[in-house]
Order: C-alpha cells, then structure tokens, then sequence
C-alpha cells in the first residue's frame, strides 16, 4: 500500500507582529473593542492610546504604523482632531473611525489623506478588520495611494485588489504596460516589482487564513509556501520595506 505524504500546512506565524497598527481612541470601551478584534491577527503589533501625546510618543520613540484607526473626537494636541493626520498621512494609512455621521467631518478627513470613515455605530468586526487589512497592505507598497490617483503605479495596486495575480508578467499584462517601464517604475521607488508582489500575496492570503473556517487548498498552500520561502531568503531588503522607522 501506498502511503501519501500531505505536504506541510503554512503557518503563518513567522510574520507575527510585523505590520504595526495603532488604536486612537479616548472612549475606553470602543478601545478596547478595536484591540480585540484584531487579536486574533497575530501579524499585527497593536497599541492603544487614549490621547495624540501618547500616540505621538510612540511614534517618536518605536517608530511610524502601518495603520491607524483614528478616532476624531480626540483632539489634544493643537486642539485639532486631524493633528496626526495632518502630520503622518503621507507614511501611515488613517481609517478615520467616527460616531459622528456628517459628510463634512468625513471630506475632510479625506482631503488631509484618510484612506476611509467608518462609523462605529454600525461598525462590525468583520468590516473593521477588512478595512484595517486592506490598508495595511496597500501600505507596504504605497503609503501614500489614493484611489482616485490615476497613475501607473496606483492602477497596478488596484489589479492586485481586484485580481489574483501570481507573476509579475501577469501583473504586467493586466496592465497592458511596458515591461521595462513597469519594472523601472518600482524601482524608483526603491521596491524590486517581485519583492512588491510577494509581500502583497503573503500578507493578503495570511489576512484570510485567520478569517477562514476552511483554511487554504492545497495549491493555494503549497504557493504560499513558496512565498515563505522566497520572505525567508530575502529577509534582509524585504524587511527594509516593511519595517518603520521612528520620526526625527
């Protein structure tokens, strides 16, 4: 009798705490519920505060987040609620988290670079963490992308949210771009086009192993693997791109 050998399941655990989200909020419940939520998402590194000084803080002294859920209520420093905004949009992503539901307060969330407003009344966990992930690894490749941005490299963004895509001769095709140009694009972001795609496909499909009842198939975990490995190998510049550095 033949015996088969099933091929090793990915654990996702070697990327535990690498991307870095903060919580800003002043209501303690509503931080405490956020913090929850993503507890069960040991890739990502959560703080809390209360304030923008004790955000602030943080930022000086451990260095910038990928995200940040914020709430405008508090508004601390400057007695402005967009002081954090105003100052990191540019390096983190913000998802503004609000009770208020004025169309105003949102547009100009969005004009000093929010990537998002939601509304913590109807807010649920899943959508929470859906938005937060999102944001997370659109910031690995872009902090600053907005999806109202037309430019090459904020349409090849866009392909990897909308579409499955494994190569860069894909990604490039689905593009219709020129190969050298699309290449040299990255690279003038200082981000190898290969080293882009390979950390938006091992985050974004470790994101849907701690959402998923039924885990991976077997393909989708053996391609993971290979991500794994490809992380592992090149650890060193990928995480040059990863990592935050603390403000100056």
């Amino acid at each position: 009798m033949i015996i088969r050998e099933e091929p090793a399941r990915f654990d996702p655990q070697f990327l535990n705490g690498m991307l870095r989200l903060l919580i800003l909020d002043d209501d303690q419940l509503a931080r405490s519920t956020f913090v929850r939520h993503f507890k069960g998402v040991p890739i990502y590194s959560v703080s809390a505060c209360a304030t923008q000084r004790e955000a602030l803080d943080l930022i000086e002294s451990r260095g910038l987040f990928h995200v940040c859920l914020y709430d405008l209520s508090v508004s601390d420093l400057d007695n402005d609620p967009f002081y954090l905004l105003r100052r990191f949009s540019s390096q983190t992503s913000f998802v503004v988290a609000t009770g208020s539901t004025s169309p105003r307060e949102g547009a100009l969330s969005r004009d000093l670079g929010a990537k998002g407003v939601l509304e913590k009344l109807t807010l649920s966990r899943e959508k929470c963490r859906d938005t937060i992930n999102r944001w997370a690894l659109i910031n690995l490749l872009c902090p600053e992308f907005d999806m109202r941005d037309t430019s090459t490299i904020a349409k090849s963004i866009k392909v990897l949210l909308e579409k499955k895509i494994s190569t860069v001769d894909e990604w490039v095709r689905e593009l219709n771009f020129d190969d050298s140009a699309f290449r040299k694009l990255w690279r003038a972001r200082n981000i190898q086009p290969k080293h882009a795609l390979t950390l938006y496909n091992l985050f974004s499909r470790s994101f849907r192993r701690f959402d998923s009842t039924t885990g991976e198939s077997i393909d989708e975990d053996r391609e993971l693997q290979h991500y794994r490995e490809y992380f592992l190998t090149h650890r060193n510049v990928l995480m040059e791109i990863i990592d935050k550095k603390p403000t100056t």
